[in-house]
């Protein structure tokens, strides 16, 4: 075996070996790392990180259509290039495949708005 590979495995294993899982209200908790670690101590400990609240997950409208803009394009791109490749399908089956996929693609292109004028 190469010598990378062997300390690629040990690091491996070790990593998994300081391991342990805690159960808290019916979820399972890997944890883990160089410090040692304690299932009761986790357990009082509060959940970290800010709570996300709905109006964190808003985006500007304009932000928006600019998003909304580019994937139409992206997806105008991939239905020019599936229409393309239609008349040169090589079989029945590959044919059916393509046409499901522009179908598929304009249906994702009617769920966006409307384009920005």
């Amino acid at each position: 075996m190469r010598p990378r590979l062997v300390i690629a495995c040990l690091l491996a294993v070790a990593a998994v070996a300081a391991q342990a899982n805690c159960r808290r209200g019916g979820v399972e908790w890997i944890v883990g790392g160089p410090a040692p670690f304690d299932c009761e101590t986790l357990a009082r400990k509060p959940a970290a990180g800010p709570v996300m609240t709905p109006a964190a997950h808003k985006i500007d409208p304009a932000r928006q259509r600019l998003l909304d803009d580019e994937r139409r394009g992206i997806l105008a791109r991939e239905l020019a290039e599936e229409e393309s490749r239609l008349p040169r399908a090589a079989d029945a089956d590959s044919a059916l495949r393509i046409r499901d996929n522009i179908a598929a693609l304009k249906r994702e292109m009617a769920r966006l708005a409307p384009p920005a004028r």
